[in-house]
């Protein structure tokens, strides 16, 4: 099994997080906005905690922040069925997508979800 390191899924996130915040630009609506915002309020949240040292060798937060990539994951995975529809530049959506396949990737193998 490959191992991720941290500096890697901060990466992706980080990556993750500027493309959302991006998006919001596109959106057709205030309901569609208010979606891609929450996502990318939790991926900065996830950030927070990603930058602090060797977050996996604190077991109590590290589970924590599982559970909360966990909930990000599942809401990342809906927006990708629902993305074409929500996000009006087709370039965007196309980028948005790597990004949160690549994430999805590199959190199912860093969390061990």
């Amino acid at each position: 099994m490959e191992d991720v390191k941290q500096v890697d899924m901060y990466s992706a996130i980080f990556e993750l997080h500027r493309l959302l915040r991006e998006a919001y630009w596109y959106t057709p609506d205030e309901a569609a906005g208010d979606r891609v915002t929450a996502l990318a309020d939790a991926c900065f949240a996830i950030l927070t905690e990603l930058n602090r040292d060797d977050i996996r060798s604190r077991t109590e937060e590290f589970r924590l922040l599982t559970r909360v990539m966990e909930k990000t994951n599942e809401q990342l995975q809906k927006l990708e069925k629902e993305i074409e529809h929500m996000i009006h530049s087709i370039a965007t959506v196309t980028t948005l997508i790597q990004s949160i396949d690549t994430v999805l990737k590199l959190s199912g193998l860093f969390f061990k979800l």
